[in-house]
């Protein structure tokens, strides 16, 4: 691919994974695979981090391998640590 299609490409991409409507879980699937089939996988990240703010918290974890969210998030999105109810006295 030319040089001025992979940046067009990049710049479509960018678009797509920040605007997209993230309310079809189909549209999602389909729209991340696209992604990836063009090498857009920083992209595919960046739709992928949407997902728990519009509800979809389990596809989240089903896509990003989510074993080290099994705690959940903690507020800067990084994995939750685990803690006691001690831990809130």
């Amino acid at each position: 691919m030319e040089g001025g299609a992979r940046e067009q490409l990049t710049v479509l991409a960018e678009r797509a994974a920040a605007h997209a409507a993230v309310d079809d879980p189909g549209a999602i699937d389909w729209l991340l695979a696209a992604l990836r089939n063009v090498g857009a996988h920083e992209q595919a990240s960046v739709l992928t981090e949407r997902l728990p703010a519009a509800g979809y918290f389990a596809l989240f974890v089903k896509l990003s391998g989510g074993e080290q969210l099994r705690l959940g998030r903690a507020p800067d999105g990084s994995a939750a640590l685990s803690w006691t109810w001690n831990d809130l006295g």
